[in-house]
């Protein structure tokens, strides 16, 4: 993207929007040019037409690395798929919406995130954003790295609704002002214009982060610890000592939260039966059929597929091509 230049030629940030109207026939912008202003290269499903008119307006202010965007629509249904892709690097988007509940796909799981809390999103994990309905919306996008925040502070942060106060719900909301006539004739640094995001989003992090709130739960802590481990199963430095690092806990908190009462037998059990979980998952889909049992043993985090599949013919009973095999054959 090529910013537009000040007087003395430094870059200022740029204000891109789009619009469109089924009922009145009328479209301006590309939806999915001016979305991967804040989501990358993603895909973004087109609207599914009903019976009622569809409409939404977008509006996104870029800097040099972050960008705010703002809008709201009237839709049946529309999908952003977010992949991970290195070529952006690692972003995090500060997504609010403020009429009606919505629902993000993550994980094997379904989210639904209230109106009027934040959700935090990164770059780094798969997910999908379903709009319909009629809603409002804002987010912030920020370079991950340039957030001053231990990485595991942020990872609990993830995927989850957090309540926030209306003090910061106008601080993020009145960054962007709703109407282009609204924008001011000063042109805006664009290096400058970075650094107030990414003091913006860390501002909202500390405030709605663990240290703001209160104490959680034995159930959702560990619920938290077991969403994390579900999402890097494929990881296989993953274990006990990692994971306890990347929550900021001790081994021995993480063996009472899973109710161990030997050396990590709880939560070392809950990664060896995941992983075989996501190795039957994988096995049985037919979508996976033409990958190596050497693939499908990376996909859940083993190094050495012979390794695998012992452990997995000590689950199972069998091995697993005979475990494959059977699956696809309906057996």
């Amino acid at each position: 993207m090529t910013h537009p230049s000040s007087g003395d030629g430094a870059p200022v940030s740029a204000v891109y929007a789009l619009e469109f109207n089924s009922a009145k026939g009328t479209a301006e912008g590309d939806v999915e040019q001016v979305a991967a202003l804040l989501i990358g290269r993603a895909k973004v499903d087109g609207v599914l037409w009903g019976l009622r008119p569809s409409s939404a307006r977008m509006r996104v202010r870029a800097g040099l690395g972050t960008a705010i965007g703002s809008g709201d629509y009237d839709l049946d249904r529309c999908i952003w798929h977010v992949n991970p892709d290195d070529e952006d690097g690692e972003w995090l988007l500060l997504s609010l919406c403020g009429t009606a509940e919505r629902t993000v796909l993550v994980d094997r799981r379904r989210l639904i995130v209230p109106a009027g809390q934040l959700m935090v999103s990164t770059s780094s994990v798969a997910h999908s954003i379903v709009h319909n309905g009629r809603n409002e919306w804002w987010a912030i996008r920020v370079d991950a790295a340039a957030v001053h925040l231990p990485p595991r502070a942020v990872e609990e942060l993830l995927f989850r609704p957090l309540p926030v106060g209306e003090v910061l719900t106008r601080l993020v909301v009145n960054t962007l002002p709703e109407h282009p006539a609204d924008e001011p004739d000063d042109e805006i640094d664009a290096a400058g214009f970075d650094h107030y995001l990414t003091g913006l989003a860390e501002l909202l992090l500390r405030s709605v982060g663990p240290r703001h709130g209160t104490a959680r739960s034995g159930a959702t802590r560990r619920h938290e610890v077991e969403q994390f481990i579900l999402r890097h199963l494929a990881d296989p430095g993953l274990s006990v000592t990692s994971v306890a690092s990347a929550h900021a806990v001790s081994r021995r908190r993480l063996y009472q939260l899973f109710e161990d009462t030997g050396e990590g037998g709880g939560i070392a059990e809950f990664i060896r039966q995941s992983r075989m979980e996501r190795a039957r998952e994988l096995l049985a889909d037919p979508a996976h059929r033409e990958d190596s049992i050497a693939q499908i043993a990376a996909r859940c985090g083993f190094v050495n597929a012979a390794h695998f599949t012992r452990l997995f013919r000590d689950a199972t009973g069998l091995p697993p091509g005979e475990y494959r095999r059977r699956r696809l054959a309906g057996d």
